[in-house]
């Protein structure tokens, strides 16, 4: 899905480095930057090279899109296994 495809960046930005960003709008290839007020050149340059990495990991196959694909299928399936009900007859 084309849409998709600012998530495919934003999503290891966190998760790999801990960087917050947003996607600019649905179908918009933006991505917003939300820094702290005291962001240092080091911190730019954190961002910068992490920025990079990501980028570059898109162009890989299977890369970014099945990460993150495999991932949230890994957490529905986490979050669907059924859980054992103790129910208690005093």
């Amino acid at each position: 899905n084309k849409g998709l495809f600012s998530q495919t960046i934003i999503i290891p930005l966190l998760d790999k480095y801990g960087i917050l960003t947003q996607v600019g709008g649905h179908h918009v290839d933006i991505i917003k930057l939300l820094p702290v007020l005291t962001i240092n050149i080091d911190d730019v340059n954190y961002f910068l090279n992490s920025f990079e990495e990501v980028l570059a990991s898109t162009h890989k196959f299977p890369g970014a899109i099945w990460e993150i694909g495999s991932t949230l299928a890994k957490l529905a399936k986490r979050i669907a296994k059924p859980r054992a009900i103790v129910v208690s007859t005093l």
